[in-house]
């Protein structure tokens, strides 16, 4: 019988592979975009003008409008008639493809983007961005409640080093200037920073599309209308439990629970905003997953969103209450089941999703 010193440098045993590679697509168009003769294009297409404005830009902004002088229609014919052969190539409507893609800024903004990065970098996988495609940004410090798994360990009144407004404000401005499209604001909570309506009036006005992380409890109507009025597209309340008790112990604050969900319901009620619920799930409320998920979906939210607990911050206090491998696995399949379904948007920070969604989806998916 071998001895542990035997047992622990015994090399592993050789296993036959079960599955040949994955056979991986490639697309012509990619042999294109890896040409060094393209990033050289995509690099002068990207160049900003006096105007502050690319190339590339004003070729979306001017596509098929009939208003256009006759230097303009030269100046954008050849690309013009590149973006027409692709609609028609794809089957795309020509009004789709204004209002989604082409008048969209923050699309705009991730296409100028991904040209940017292309003519810097080349074409690599996964692809290297020269700025990121979307910036979360953890706003102030202060929050009005104490939650049990904060990992921000966030308390009742900003940090004395903050960003001042007008910090925060050429902050926005260089996220612009680097075609940043998409922007994340939380917290602490955001509503509690008294500039963060100078902010988010400033992101609209440089097109960066933007969204607001909160716990809810400041979501009065007339708050959602002008978070609609800034130019904010989705919100997302936080809610640890379908039962209020189980939600204000863990948030430190009798009555969050009625104050959040009352403010899922005015973003739901508020056009143009889309309410999304998140849920930090433990072996508190493990068991509460798919009554959460339909919560969500009773109370008009467009998306679910997991999030992993992370045992930092205040967190670190309860650190034994992260769900076990086996209850995380079982919850993995009920994301994928819901996300299936198709009745509700599911996303999870969980980096085992992806696996999740490839095993238990269908075959055909």
């Amino acid at each position: 019988m071998p001895g542990p010193r035997q047992a622990v440098t015994a090399k592993r045993p050789r296993v036959p592979r079960i599955s040949p590679p994955a056979n991986i697509e490639h697309h012509k168009f990619e042999d294109y975009l890896a040409s060094p003769y393209m990033q050289k294009l995509l690099a002068l297409l990207t160049r900003r003008n006096s105007d502050g404005r690319c190339y590339l830009e004003q070729v979306f902004e001017t596509y098929d409008k009939p208003e256009l002088g006759w230097w303009e229609r030269l100046k954008f014919a050849i690309p013009h008639h590149l973006i027409e052969v692709f609609r028609q190539k794809g089957g795309v409507d020509k009004e789709v493809l204004k209002a989604k893609a082409l008048r969209h800024h923050p699309t705009v903004r991730a296409l100028v983007n991904t040209a940017r990065s292309i003519a810097k970098y080349g074409l690599t996988v996964p692809q290297r961005f020269s700025a990121p495609l979307i910036v979360v940004w953890n706003y102030t410090q202060a929050c009005n409640l104490t939650c049990r798994h904060c990992y921000q360990n966030a308390a009742h009144k900003p940090l004395n080093d903050e960003l001042a407004t007008e910090q925060k404000l050429d902050l926005v401005d260089q996220m612009a200037e680097e075609y940043v499209p998409f922007l994340a604001i939380a917290g602490g909570e955001p509503l509690v920073a008294k500039d963060i309506w100078k902010v988010l009036e400033r992101c609209k006005k440089r097109g960066v599309h933007t969204t607001l992380a909160t716990n809810g409890t400041l979501l009065s109507r007339e708050v959602c209308q002008r978070l609609r009025d800034s130019g904010v597209k989705y919100v997302e309340i936080s809610l640890d439990s379908i039962r209020p008790e189980e939600h204000d112990r863990f948030r430190g604050l009798a009555g969050a629970w009625k104050r959040s969900v009352e403010g899922i319901k005015n973003v739901a009620a508020t056009s143009g905003l889309r309410a999304g619920m998140a849920a930090c799930l433990t072996r508190m409320n493990f068991q509460h997953a798919e009554a959460m998920i339909n919560f969500a979906k009773d109370l008009g939210c467009t998306t679910f969103v997991h999030f992993n607990f992370i045992p930092v911050g205040r967190g670190q206090e309860m650190a034994e209450m992260d769900i076990t491998p086996v209850q995380r696995e079982e919850l993995l399949r009920l994301l994928n089941r819901h996300l299936q379904e198709g009745k509700i948007s599911i996303m999870s920070t969980a980096p085992q999703f992806g696996r999740a969604c490839i095993l238990y989806g269908p075959l055909e998916g």
